[in-house]
C-alpha cells in the first residue's frame, strides 16, 4: 500500500485515491497470505510442531477458562 502511495506522489495525480484502491485490493489479497504462509512455516519450523500434534490439540475437549489461557501462553 505504501507503494502506491509514493507512486501516487511520483506521479502526483490528484484526487485518484479511490482508482488506487482498487488495483492495491488483488495485490493485497496476494501479499497478506504469502506473509502469512512464510510466517506460519518459519513458526513451525523453530517450534517444532507437526500436524499431527496440532489435530490432537484441536480434537480435545477444553472448557472455555483452558481455551483462554492457551491463548495468552
Amino acid at each position: 500500500m505504501y507503494s502506491f502511495q509514493i507512486w501516487g506522489l511520483i506521479q502526483e495525480n490528484e484526487g485518484v485515491d479511490e482508482v488506487e484502491l482498487y488495483y492495491v485490493f488483488p495485490i493485497m489479497m496476494i501479499i497478506i497470505p504469502s506473509v502469512y504462509l512464510i510466517r506460519a512455516k518459519l513458526f513451525n519450523t523453530l517450534r517444532g510442531t507437526d500436524l499431527e500434534a496440532f489435530e490432537k490439540e484441536l480434537g480435545a475437549k477444553k472448557t472455555l477458562i483452558q481455551q483462554l489461557k492457551d491463548l495468552f501462553r
